[in-house]
């Protein structure tokens, strides 16, 4: 045995945030030999910082994105043992910057060699649906934002709910799901779990898109959903609050319930974080990642500015006085309480419901009803109602408000 091999290895590995005080960071990972450390380098392009717990070095939320992640970062821990066996295998001394070389140079796949007729085992949806992941957060030119990097994984979780409901594993072989299994799919969507016609084609749109992925990447030799057409209904959900009802949540002192003191400030103050968006049309993500800002405008007053965060697009508009008073309230839009989006969606059904408005209040509401006001009661231009919502185009408008009776009758003042 070579005397420089221990029966220890003596590794450190530690992870941590890059932008701690940021909404999302990316992960770096540290590895130390000996007191001393190699350069750090990137595990994980993005997580949610909230949920990270440096002291257990793993992220703390349920979701099955995070599992995977936690997942990945044991799996590094461990290759980088092994790359430490490995460097003092061959007599080098071990160092940090040894072991991270050693790592990185197991990272590249050997070439596999050709054998004649060897049988590969079918691809599942699953293998695929993880490369297509792989294949996202490492994308630097189309960067997906966590997101729809969330939403991707729902989807994945509804159509694991499927194939447990139908009983019908074997046929989670990507190549099997075909355009009457995706129809199948989507009936069951719609008709077992009673969801909307347009978030059932985005379920089976997703299908789609990772087999089309899975094809182009050559994991399965043909997309079996190639020529899938999607129906997408009309009807979308425009529900948002009325000025009424708007007025009066403004207006409510949930001090004066017989609740908690606490229970009343976190309510007050999700209150206060809601009805800014109704009157700015913020994105929670962009709130959360406090990449919005206040300035001057040549009319004097104060405008809102920022870059949306999921398209990137830039936008400016005006601030309401009442999202004025908000930002004043607490001294500061970058002081604004607001919380994690699941968080906030539990608060805002407990407001709806201490304050008599009978309609199921998320996060995203709060944009429609910014939308609602600028469209139908400001007669805003659609173009425009667009562009400070942070949008590219008119195209998504229509998932957000419809032109009402009261706004024809505003433009035809016969």
């Amino acid at each position: 045995m070579n005397k420089h091999v221990n029966k220890a290895v003596r590794v450190q590995t530690n992870y941590f945030l890059l932008y701690p005080k940021r909404a999302f960071s990316a992960l770096k990972c540290r590895v130390t030999v000996g007191g001393k450390p190699a350069n750090d380098f990137v595990v994980e392009s993005s997580v949610e910082a909230v949920f990270w717990s440096q002291e257990l070095q793993k992220l703390l939320d349920n979701s099955p994105e995070s599992a995977t992640i936690n997942q990945h970062l044991r799996l590094v821990k461990n290759q980088l043992q092994t790359a430490a066996i490995m460097v003092e295998a061959t007599g080098k001394p071990l160092t940090a910057q040894a072991v991270k070389e050693a790592y990185f140079e197991a990272q590249q796949p050997a070439p596999l060699p050709i054998v004649e007729s060897a049988k590969v085992a079918p691809r599942t949806f699953g293998y695929c649906f993880l490369e297509f992941v792989r294949k996202k957060r490492t994308d630097t030119r189309n960067k997906v934002c966590a997101r729809t990097m969330q939403a991707y994984f729902q989807y994945n979780n509804k159509f694991l709910e499927y194939l447990q409901a139908a009983k019908s594993k074997s046929e989670e072989r990507a190549t099997a799901i075909k355009l009457d299994y995706a129809e199948r799919y989507l009936t069951w969507l719609v008709d077992d779990r009673g969801h909307h016609e347009n978030y059932a084609n985005k379920c089976v749109d997703f299908l789609r898109q990772v087999l089309v992925f899975a094809e182009n990447s050559g994991l399965i030799d043909r997309n079996p959903l190639k020529g899938l057409q999607l129906q997408k209904s009309q009807n979308y959900d425009t529900t948002h609050l009325d000025p009424h009802e708007l007025a009066d949540l403004v207006n409510f002192d949930f001090h004066k319930l017989p609740i908690a003191k606490e229970t009343a400030k976190s309510l007050t103050e999700e209150r206060d974080c809601f009805v800014f968006t109704c009157y700015t049309g913020q994105h929670h993500s962009d709130i959360l990642d406090n990449s919005v800002s206040i300035f001057t405008g040549d009319d004097g007053r104060k405008w809102l500015t920022g870059n949306r965060k999921k398209t990137g697009q830039v936008y400016q508009l005006p601030l309401h006085s009442v999202a004025l008073a908000v930002v004043e309230k607490y001294d500061g839009i970058g002081n604004l309480p607001v919380k994690s989006n699941s968080k906030r969606n539990e608060l805002l059904k407990q407001i709806a419901a201490f304050c008599g408005i009978p309609k199921l209040l998320t996060t995203k509401i709060g944009r429609k009803t910014f939308a609602d006001f600028a469209l139908n009661v400001m007669v805003a231009s659609a173009e425009t109602v667009a562009e400070v919502l942070g949008q590219s185009s008119t195209k998504y408008l229509k998932h957000y408000s419809r032109v009402s009776q009261r706004r024809i009758a505003k433009e035809f003042n016969f």
